[in-house]
């Protein structure tokens, strides 16, 4: 066997929630995965094409499918995809690793090929083929979904393996890797010559299969290794064909984003046990509101308690409407602050982008680095986001949770939607 080769590892498994067992769904008469399978091999810079699904009894199926094939199969984790990867591509002396899922059974083996060439002329540790989540929000040329394959080098997924215990970052294997720019060398992502993000191509849904059936219908026998943009072409001609999945353009994208964001908000509890040696600010962000009461009460004399026990040292920055920081000046002396108190110079700004806005100039103009943002646990993913759009990179931005975070579950679901629907529209940077 070779000790340095190209491997591309298909994940495949039977459980879909939403479509189970669709990857040994029949297209003209051969299951999904034989398509899959078939046109990755295709690829001429791939030295071997892997199978790996999971221990579990239902994706026997698809052993048994692949041993009959004369298809490579492994065995691994069935959530830990991440773990699955890395045992896969160790056992087969995988150098680069091309990741491929089964409900993609129109990916392009002439795309991936292009995938491995730029991978090894600039020699990164990582490159996507732009579509996924990772560049949902970037001003990129985006391929259909349903193409979908990224290549990453077995150095990578090691250490990839190795740091992360995210759940989300375990089940979706790369997250990790591209989303640590400093510390892997990431390449520009491949992307198309025109905008193709309006057309979906992967395996999801029924509508999603009646599509792909009818594509390869029209194309297969004609051209049995019909490329993307044979599709496209067949898509632009007959409108009504893509329009029998439209409703589920960006679904996918939108469930990994929910996903990520439930990660990132079950880890808040941890950030309240910060030290009080480096922090310079303490910030108290007021909800639009007439006064001082309910959740503005409760973060603001939280935030009053830790100035006055924790952060005798730092300045107390006030952000709210015109209302609150009049309310918050008369009750001064009532609540006991001995240190600087700093408000903003605008009369009225009612949304968090604005308060955030605001804070980055006046952090700035007192140079303090090291801010401590008070606030409901549910708000600080959006608030995180509008930091990394407003502060520089030399100043660092902790949270502290005030109320319950489980209590407050209910709560993220309406803040996660209002995330995404902001970076939809360019007003939030949709990082993770």
């Amino acid at each position: 066997m070779e000790t340095s080769k190209t491997v591309a590892i298909i994940q495949a498994r039977m459980g879909s929630s939403r479509l189970p067992g669709k990857v040994m769904m029949p297209i003209v008469s051969k299951p999904v995965l034989w398509h899959v399978v078939e046109r990755v091999k295709r690829a001429k810079l791939i030295n071997q094409v892997v199978v790996a699904t999971s221990t579990n009894p239902e994706d026997k199926k698809i052993v048994d499918f692949c041993e009959i094939n004369n298809i490579e199969v492994f065995k691994g984790s069935q959530n830990d995809v991440l773990d699955r990867y890395f045992k896969c591509a160790k056992k087969y002396h995988a150098k680069f690793i091309v990741r491929i899922t089964a409900d993609c059974p129109l990916i392009d083996p002439q795309l991936i090929d292009k995938l491995i060439r730029k991978i090894f002329k600039g020699r990164y540790d990582y490159i996507g083929i732009a579509i996924g989540g990772g560049v949902v929000t970037s001003k990129i040329y985006r391929f259909p979904q349903g193409l979908d394959a990224e290549i990453f080098t077995f150095n990578a997924l090691r250490e990839a393996w190795k740091e992360t215990t995210d759940p989300v970052d375990r089940e979706h294997v790369s997250v990790y890797i591209w989303r640590n720019d400093k510390k892997f060398k990431l390449g520009q992502p491949l992307s198309a010559e025109k905008d193709y993000s309006k057309f979906r191509l992967t395996l999801d849904w029924l509508e999603d299969l009646k599509l792909i059936r009818k594509i390869y219908g029209k194309l297969y026998k004609k051209k049995r290794y019909f490329n993307y943009k044979d599709v496209i072409s067949l898509l632009g001609k007959h409108p009504s064909l893509a329009a029998i999945n439209s409703q589920y353009l960006g679904k996918t994208h939108e469930r990994f984003y929910r996903e990520k964001l439930l990660s990132e908000f079950n880890k808040i509890s941890l950030s309240n046990n910060l030290g009080a040696k480096n922090i310079t600010a303490i910030a108290i962000l007021a909800a639009k509101g007439v006064k001082i009461q309910g959740e503005n009460k409760e973060r603001i004399l939280i935030a009053i308690r830790l100035a006055k026990e924790k952060y005798k040292h730092c300045p107390v920055i006030f952000l709210g409407t015109g209302v609150q920081i009049k309310f918050f000046k008369k009750n001064l002396q009532r609540f006991g602050l001995n240190q600087k108190i700093l408000f903003p110079s605008y009369k009225e700004r009612t949304n968090t982008k604005m308060q955030i806005e605001d804070l980055a100039k006046l952090a700035n103009k007192q140079k303090a680095n090291n801010i401590l943002i008070v606030s409901h646990a549910y708000h600080i993913p959006r608030i995180k986001r509008y930091c990394k759009r407003y502060f520089d990179e030399k100043n660092k931005v902790y949270f502290w949770p005030v109320g319950s975070v489980q209590k407050q579950k209910r709560l993220i679901e309406a803040e996660i939607k209002k995330i995404i629907k902001y970076s939809a529209k360019g007003d939030i940077p949709l990082f993770i």
